[in-house]
């Protein structure tokens, strides 16, 4: 006869209640168990932050699922004394802490407005070991202060792999500074990989020795198409794209001599802006860069120029604040086009001078497929898309208001080539406040939230074939203006 255990039967309601009550294990994040096949999910500041403060976290898979804003304005977020992931303390007998092992996929998404005051290994990163995988992520106007060394936008000190990775902003320190990694590698020891591909920096760097555009001191591994462009000030040690050290191996990458205002570099190869306006194409994958801020001088725009052959395509900058105290050419996008721009969009203030579009300032190229949402404002050759258009421009549309004294228009300020060379576009004449343009056909905020209106110009919606099957466009009918095919529905209007 079976024996009965009284006590463990009465236990078992009480258990199965507690393992319903109980939340399960790495619920701070927003899914996902880690593993290769199914990382954890970051998709919000409160992600990040738990993902900090969990070490025993640090050997797992992670994916980006949004773009994070850090402004410590915001609740929840704050200025961070330490880095957000792999945050080490400095003492007397080194550091103190855990490095991150993992693989981190940013999935073509960014953090921005990082800002952080502290002492050594600073970055989103604060050490990367053997192993760590960083890919596909934007650091974007990030605020990196240090008052000790290692320090970068991305990782303060790395012996993983970058790959894909990029930063805008302000970094600053006293050794081993660098746009986006403070320090490559470990001196003496070759067998740590610490590699860099298809990487750039933007940021503005500055700091006393080892200081670099792209990477303050580095010591091995291998760094392969990859460039800076950011402004760089150091005492010794100091240059355009990495600072010193051993770097060796270093192929396929580059400099700007005029905007780093540094003609020196231990490794790279420097050239003028024109030269680095080269070919390629930039895809943004249906994702956006949000809360841009740049001021300044002459030729703003979150990129410079696009030469022959280049191309940028679906991408979206969001709440972007761009102003020049400069006179020429300013797009929030794109500040000089001869490439190809498609399936692209803008929001927020673009305000310059002479040459001043929504999108892009100065148009010789292509562009198709897009719109503006940005207030626009200036002297001379204004447009809500397009400033001055020497090229062609393609179903397009532009609603922000736009205010200039010359050569000012809804959306294009000044056309050369005549309304041939502008086909299937229009601006709002309501919400732009003007009933000019140099091309385009203005519309009431009614017929711009209508279908019918751009189906009659040929327009490719989503659910119709009469004007193609690529779905490049889809519009809630009388509430908002057409959307790009990958923008994401409100949830009222699923």
């Amino acid at each position: 006869m079976a024996r009965t255990y009284p006590s463990v039967i009465r236990m078992i309601p009480f258990l199965v209640a507690l393992s319903l009550l109980s939340p399960p294990v790495h619920a701070q994040y927003s899914g996902g168990r880690g593993t290769a096949q199914d990382p954890y999910q970051i998709a919000t500041a409160a992600d990040l932050i738990a993902l900090g403060e969990t070490p025993g976290d640090y050997a797992g898979y992670f994916v980006l699922t949004a773009d994070i804003d850090l402004d410590p304005k915001l609740p929840g977020v704050k200025v961070f004394d330490m880095a957000v992931i792999a945050p080490i303390a400095v003492t007397g007998k080194g550091y103190v802490g855990v490095p991150f092992l993992g693989a981190f996929d940013g999935n073509g998404h960014t953090i921005s407005r990082l800002t952080i005051r502290g002492e050594g290994y600073l970055g989103f990163f604060g050490r990367l070991g053997i192993g760590a995988k960083i890919s596909d992520l934007g650091v974007v106007d990030a605020n990196v202060t240090s008052s000790r060394a290692y320090v970068g936008g991305l990782v303060g000190y790395h012996l993983g792999t970058v790959s894909q990775c990029y930063s805008t902003g302000s970094i600053s320190g006293t050794d081993s500074v660098g746009g986006l990694i403070g320090r490559n590698g470990s001196q003496g020891r070759r067998d740590y990989p610490a590699d860099i591909d298809r990487s750039y920096s933007l940021a503005r760097v500055s700091g006393e020795t080892f200081v670099g555009g792209l990477v303050g001191e580095y010591w091995c591994g291998t760094t392969r198409q990859c460039y800076s462009a950011g402004t760089v000030n150091g005492s010794a040690k100091v240059g355009g794209l990495v600072g010193g050290g051993g770097a060796w191996y270093v192929t396929e990458s580059f400099w700007d001599v005029e905007t780093s205002g540094l003609a020196v570099s231990s490794a790279g190869q420097g050239k003028t802006t024109a030269q680095m306006q080269a070919a390629g194409t930039f895809d943004g994958k249906g994702h956006t860069v949000s809360h841009l801020t740049m001021s300044g001088g002459d030729k703003l725009g979150f990129f410079g120029g696009l030469d022959v052959g280049a191309e940028i395509k679906d991408l979206g900058i969001v709440d972007a604040n761009l102003s020049t105290s400069g006179t020429y050419i300013i797009g929030g996008l794109l500040r000089y086009n001869r490439g190809s721009v498609t399936r692209c969009y803008i929001s927020g203030t673009v305000n310059g001078v002479f040459h001043v579009g929504g999108l892009v300032g100065f148009n010789e190229g292509i562009v198709s497929c897009c719109y503006s949402a940005a207030g626009v404002s200036g002297v001379m050759w204004i447009g809500g898309l397009v400033g001055y258009n020497s090229g062609k421009v393609g179903e397009c549309y532009s609603t922000g208001v736009v205010l200039g004294s010359s050569y000012t228009g809804g959306l294009l300020g000044y056309n050369k080539l005549g309304d041939d060379k502008v086909t299937g576009c229009f601006w709002d004449t309501a919400s732009s406040g003007t009933f000019i343009s140099a091309g385009g056909t203005g519309k009431s905020t009614t017929e711009m939230r209508t279908a019918k209106t751009f189906l009659d110009a040929g327009w490719d919606f989503v659910g119709e074939t009469a004007n193609g099957i690529d779905d490049i466009w889809w519009i809630n009918e009388g509430k908002d203006y057409p959307r790009l095919w990958w923008e994401t529905p409100a949830i009222g209007d699923r």
